[in-house]
C-alpha cells in the first residue's frame, strides 16, 4: 500500500504544474504561519486563525520555506492516514482486496489529499484525517470492548490533538455519545468532548482574530440560501465517483452497518449536513466523511459481490471511477480565462462540450458542484444518475440470471485484536 502511496505522490508532483499557495484559505494559513515564526499573536481572520497545529508545526520545523513545509507535513498525514485507513477498513471486511481498492481510491482521487496537496499545499485538512479516521478506530473497539480507562483516555488524546488541527473533530467524540443513551451516564466518556472544547477555548485565548462579520450561524444560512440542492446531489458523485452506485444497490448492508456502529451513522450524518451548510466547497467537507462511507461501501461490496462478478460491469466502473478520480489529468489553474460557447469555432464544440464536463485542461470552477456552469452540472448529475441506474440494473440482472439473493444485511465482523 505505501508503494501503492509512493507511485501516486510522484505521479502527481510530476504532473500537477499548476501550484496555488496564497489564495483563498490557504492566505490566511500562511499568514498565520508567518506571524507565529515571528513569534506574533496570530490575528488573521476567523476561523481559519483557531487552526493553529498546522500552522505552529510549519513555523517550528519550516519557517523559511512555509509552502514546502506544508507539503511536506501534508505528506507524511496522508501517508499516516493511508495505512490508517487500511487498519480502519479491516473492522468491516476480511477481503483484502476490497481494503486495498478503497484504500487506493483515497490515494488517486484528486481532491484527496495526496493529490490535491500538490495543487494546493497550504491547507490543514490532510493533517485532520489521521485523528478523523485513529477517533473512529478507538470509538469502534470503545463500543466492542467497553469504555475501559485506557481507550478513553487514548481518544482524548486524539480529540485534543485533532481540534487543534480543526474543530470539527468534535464531531467524533459527539458520534460516540449519541450512540448510547447508556454511554451518557459515563462520566469519562464525556471526557473527549469536554477536553475538545477546552482546546477551543485555549485557541481563542491565544490568537486575536481580525475583525470580521463572520459566524457559524450566518454562514450556513447563507448557504442554504444560495446552494441549490441538486448541486449538493452532484457533489455527492463528485467526491466518491461512480462506486456510489454500488453502495446504492447494497442499501439494506448501508442500514445494517449503521445499524451496528450507531456512532458511524452519527458520524456520516453529522458531515452530510456540514457538507451543505458548513461552506462553499461541498466536496471537501463532505470528504470528512469518507472514513464513514468508504466503511459501509466495503462491506455493501463484500455482500453483493456475486452481482459485480462480471468482466464487462467491472470495467465500466473501474473505467468510470478512474475517469471520476480525474486520474488521467492534473488539476487547472483557475485563474484561466474561458470563452463562451459563441465564441468557440464550431468544429471545436464536441471539444468544448467534453473539456466543460470532464475539465481537461480549463473550467477549472466546474470541477465543484457549487461553482461553474449550473447547466453543464446539470447534465453532469444527469450523466451520473443514468449511470448509476444502469450499474445498479445490471447489478440486479445479474444476481438475478444467477439466482443469488440480495444481501438482506451483513454479519458484523471484527479481526482479532
Amino acid at each position: 500500500m505505501l508503494a501503492i502511496f509512493v507511485v501516486v505522490a510522484f505521479f502527481a508532483w510530476s504532473t500537477q504544474h499548476v501550484r496555488v499557495t496564497n489564495w483563498w484559505d490557504a492566505d490566511e494559513y500562511s499568514r498565520t504561519t508567518e506571524q507565529l515564526a515571528a513569534g506574533q499573536t496570530p490575528t488573521r481572520a476567523a476561523p481559519y486563525v483557531y487552526r493553529l497545529a498546522a500552522p505552529w508545526i510549519v513555523a517550528t520545523v519550516s519557517p523559511g520555506n512555509i509552502a514546502g513545509g506544508f507539503l511536506v507535513l501534508n505528506l507524511v498525514a496522508t501517508a499516516a492516514s493511508t495505512l490508517l485507513l487500511l487498519a480502519w477498513l479491516r473492522r468491516f471486511v476480511a477481503a483484502w482486496w476490497i481494503r486495498v481498492m478503497l484504500t487506493a481510491l483515497f490515494v488517486i482521487t484528486w481532491h484527496a489529499p495526496t493529490r490535491f496537496l500538490f495543487y494546493y499545499p497550504v491547507y490543514v485538512d490532510p493533517l485532520l484525517f489521521p485523528f478523523l479516521i485513529s477517533g473512529l478506530i478507538v470509538s469502534d473497539r470503545i463500543t466492542r470492548e467497553g469504555p475501559a480507562s485506557t481507550l478513553v483516555a487514548t481518544l482524548v488524546g486524539l480529540v485534543v490533538a485533532g481540534t487543534f488541527v480543526r474543530e470539527v473533530m468534535l464531531i467524533v467524540p459527539i458520534a460516540l455519545l449519541l450512540s448510547n443513551r447508556r454511554y451518557w451516564r459515563i462520566a469519562r466518556l464525556w471526557a473527549p468532548l469536554i477536553a475538545g472544547g477546552i482546546v477551543i477555548a485555549i485557541t481563542h485565548a491565544l490568537v486575536q482574530p481580525r475583525a470580521t462579520d463572520y459566524s457559524f450561524a450566518g454562514a450556513a444560512l447563507q448557504q442554504v440560501r444560495t446552494k441549490p440542492l441538486f448541486t449538493w446531489v452532484l457533489a455527492w458523485f463528485i467526491t466518491y465517483g461512480p462506486l456510489l452506485a454500488v453502495l446504492l444497490f447494497g442499501w439494506r448492508t448501508a442500514i445494517a452497518v449503521f445499524k451496528d456502529r450507531v456512532y458511524l451513522a452519527w458520524y456520516v450524518l453529522a458531515f452530510t449536513g456540514l457538507s451543505y451548510v458548513g461552506g462553499q466547497d461541498t466536496e471537501r467537507l463532505l470528504y470528512w466523511s469518507m472514513p464513514g462511507i468508504y466503511a459501509v461501501l466495503a462491506c455493501a461490496i463484500d455482500q453483493n459481490r456475486h452481482a459485480l462478478h462480471n468482466t464487462y460491469l467491472a470495467a465500466v466502473i473501474v473505467v468510470t471511477q478512474l475517469l471520476s478520480a480525474r486520474v488521467f489529468w492534473s488539476i487547472p489553474s483557475p485563474s484561466l480565462g474561458v470563452p463562451e460557447f459563441s465564441q468557440t469555432p464550431r468544429n471545436a464544440w464536441s471539444y468544448g462540450i467534453v473539456n466543460r464536463l470532464l475539465v481537461i485542461d480549463d473550467f477549472h470552477w466546474n470541477l465543484y458542484s457549487n461553482f461553474g456552469s449550473r447547466s453543464f452540472h446539470a447534465l453532469e448529475l444527469a450523466l451520473y444518475i443514468a449511470l448509476a441506474a444502469v450499474i445498479c440494473g445490471w447489478m440486479l440482472w445479474i444476481a438475478k440470471k444467477r439466482k443469488v439473493v440480495r444481501a438482506q444485511g451483513f454479519e458484523p465482523w471484527t479481526p482479532a485484536v
